[in-house]
């Protein structure tokens, strides 16, 4: 009972970290700024007294759409993170050093959307948005916000304010957007008129545009009270320098050659530091009007990845997709999350269902390695090695996102930043 009676009278903790204030700031690209296809768009802010935090900011795309979105008997679907590939890159610069950047946006994006995210994050936030959500009845104009966390790595694992620095985002459109959206037939023609054929044309790719007609950053800057700001202010005053580990993804692809049923595909060679933690990879099959957020089984039947001579998973996945037997598979997937944040919360569910990664896989390669050792070899040769039960299909992209890790240090005061 003694222990009840001084509960009720102990003063609450509040682990605020100090923070008393926390507002956003809208940044802007330069005013002769384009974005148009291949242009680059940079967004700087200076942010030398302020306390920003990347990993909580985010990108306000406005666009206009002009064409016909929806016809007789078709209609235009805009692809899960569709407006992603919009951009062909976004990169991070501290003090005009670029310390982070992802290429090929809308795939890799896509890749780890579906191995990150959860059924209960918000997809309006997230880039996989309902198509109809990003209009208002037939108006041609189209606004969405993506989490910065979402496209770069550096955002989704460096969860700490950036101290007294200039950032700059760039963000490269890419060269069409024919990969944004998909043309479809409607589930059921609804609006049809009682008799006759209704008049509606039906959509084409031809007769659809995509304008981007803004792209701005907003990125939160915290306010610290005031014992928090003098024992900063010190830190600060002595110029030791900040480490910054994060995360970031590469992406790389290879269309498959024509009649190959095995692939054994050297993916690159890297210092010995930037070998992977995981290797995502999906297979994807184009066509003239096809999905680009959809990945393909192509009848895979086993998949592995060798870091110099070392295999991962060190035994085969045998996978007969005809027979549903894939289960190994997507266990490495449903993991793959609370492996990548340490949490440990496997009962959260992932983006995809069971059913739903079956209609479009992304395999998640785990690669265990022991820093030690890592340190004692020259160089890490990636080579991934697949087959097949037949042939791939003709137009068939290999993708594979890698998972590395990645140390930045930076000097408030002198603006040196040392990238690995």
């Amino acid at each position: 009972m003694s222990n009840i009676v001084s509960k009720l009278y102990e003063k609450p903790h509040y682990d605020d970290l100090g923070i008393v204030k926390r507002e956003y700031i809208h940044c802007t690209p330069y005013t002769n700024s384009t974005f148009t296809a291949n242009s680059v768009i940079k967004i700087p802010g200076s942010f030398e007294s302020f306390l920003v935090c990347p990993h909580e900011s985010y990108v306000c795309i406005s666009g206009k759409i002009t064409g016909i979105r929806e016809g007789a008997t078709r209609e235009m679907v805009i692809a899960d993170n569709g407006l992603a590939h919009l951009f062909d890159s976004i990169s991070l610069y501290l003090n005009q050093k670029k310390i982070d950047s992802t290429r090929n946006l809308g795939i890799t994006s896509t890749m780890i959307g579906f191995g990150l995210l959860t059924q209960y994050d918000e997809s309006s936030s997230s880039g996989f948005v309902d198509p109809h959500d990003l209009f208002a009845g037939n108006n041609e104009d189209f606004v969405i916000s993506y989490p910065l966390k979402y496209l770069l790595g550096f955002a989704n694992t460096y969860r700490l304010p950036i101290v007294a620095s200039d950032l700059t985002l760039e963000l490269v459109r890419s060269r069409t957007t024919d990969k944004v959206f998909f043309i479809r037939n409607k589930a059921k023609p609804d609006d049809r008129p009682a008799q006759g054929v209704d008049p509606r044309p039906d959509p084409t790719r031809e007769g659809l545009t995509f304008e981007v007609t803004g792209v701005s950053w907003y990125i939160p800057r915290i306010f610290l009270n005031e014992t928090h700001k003098l024992t900063l202010l010190k830190r600060i005053n002595t110029d030791s320098p900040i480490v910054l580990p994060f995360r970031t993804f590469s992406h790389f692809d290879l269309k498959i050659p024509q009649n190959q049923r095995k692939l054994s595909w050297n993916i690159a060679s890297l210092p010995a530091v930037d070998t992977p933690r995981w290797a995502l990879v999906a297979l994807q099959t184009s066509s003239e009007n096809s999905n680009s957020s959809k990945f393909n089984v192509c009848n895979l039947t086993t998949m592995q990845m060798f870091v110099n001579n070392q295999a991962f998973p060190p035994h085969r996945f045998q996978t007969i997709w005809g027979d549903r037997a894939y289960l190994e598979y997507y266990t490495a997937f449903k993991h793959f999350r609370s492996e990548y944040y340490e949490s440990g919360y496997d009962s959260i569910a992932p983006h995809l269902s069971f059913g739903e990664w079956v209609n479009s896989p992304v395999y998640v390669i785990a690669i265990a390695n022991d820093q030690g050792e890592v340190a004692d070899r020259g160089s890490s040769n990636l080579t991934l090695e697949i087959e097949a039960s037949e042939n791939f299909a003709n137009n068939t992209t290999i993708h594979v996102v890698l998972i590395q890790d990645r140390i930045v240090e930076y000097k408030p005061i002198s603006k040196v930043v040392y990238a690995q």
